[in-house]
């Protein structure tokens, strides 16, 4: 045992070894743009999922017909690499999504190395506003609602700009 410690605490690398990659700003930007097609998910689930049923489910809610590499990199971290950049921007804005019941927390990350917990600490949700006076039914009204609950992100202005309706809708991220 003791042989093997020492065989481990010899192993260095020489001068000769040590070698440093400079990337100049070219390579950098080919790869800053193949993020701006993929996004980085978790699914909010406590127990084991189907992966290969997840994939096909995904692919079939969200109506891709190009192809879009799904892989998981941790137990519930998934990354979604998409062969059209306007798939991907649709996706995301259209979310929340949820497979089996458990929510799809999507974030489009530009740096995916400095993704933590925090990363997906954020989902979007619309809510329905009910039981204002139609005096009251005004876009400011609807954003204060909605930053009451979370970061208001717009308020749903409905036809012509004006609020008709029993309720009114504001979307807002959800902490």
């Amino acid at each position: 045992m003791e042989d093997i410690v020492g065989l481990c605490n010899s192993l260095s690398l020489g001068k000769e070894e040590e070698h440093t990659l400079d990337l100049n700003d070219t390579v950098l930007a080919k790869g800053v743009a193949d993020l701006q097609a993929g996004l980085v998910g978790k699914l909010l689930i406590k127990k084991h999922y189907n992966r290969k049923a997840f994939k096909e489910v995904v692919m079939r809610i969200w109506g891709i017909e190009l192809e879009v590499a799904i892989e998981g990199i941790d137990a519930n971290v998934i990354i979604f690499c998409f062969s059209n950049a306007v798939e991907c921007r649709r996706v995301f804005e259209l979310e929340p999504w949820n497979f089996h019941k458990a929510l799809l927390v999507l974030n489009a990350s530009d740096d995916w190395d400095s993704l933590g917990e925090d990363a997906f600490r954020f989902t979007k949700f619309w809510v329905q506003i009910y039981n204002l006076p139609l005096y009251g039914m005004l876009e400011e009204v609807g954003t204060y609602i909605a930053n009451l609950m979370g970061k208001c992100i717009k308020v749903d202005t409905g036809r012509n700009g004006k609020y008709c309706g029993k309720y009114m809708r504001a979307e807002y991220n959800l902490t």
